[in-house]
């Protein structure tokens, strides 16, 4: 999980199943190291940063998933519901861009170099 995921929502998941924290991993480390390291240990990445997008389809950034998390509320509990939702919907999340707002779950597939 990125740096800009709640703190709270980290730990809830990490009681749930296996979560690599950016803010422990490597910490600052600039996006495109955030992006390699979710390829590299076959993750999904999830966010609240845009900019992961431009660098996945514009750029082509090698990346196993990404959950971008684009709800209005910044209360944990939210975020938790939103990526459950998520998680109960999007079966394989490989090769697959996927955006949460408070009202739709779009799937963008992609593909990496």
């Amino acid at each position: 999980m990125d740096e800009n995921i709640h703190r709270a929502v980290v730990e809830y998941f990490a009681n749930k199943m296996e979560v690599i924290s950016v803010a422990k991993k490597c910490r600052g480390c600039p996006d495109e190291d955030v992006v390699k390291l979710s390829s590299k240990l076959k993750a999904i990445l999830v966010t609240r940063d845009n900019d992961f997008g431009n660098m996945i389809f514009t750029s082509k950034a090698k990346c196993h998933g990404v959950i971008l998390v684009r709800i209005s509320s910044v209360i944990p509990s939210d975020t938790i519901d939103a990526i459950e939702h998520v998680i109960e919907r999007v079966k394989i999340f490989e090769g697959k861009f996927v955006v949460v707002t408070d009202k739709s779950i779009r799937i963008r597939e992609f593909r990496s170099k």
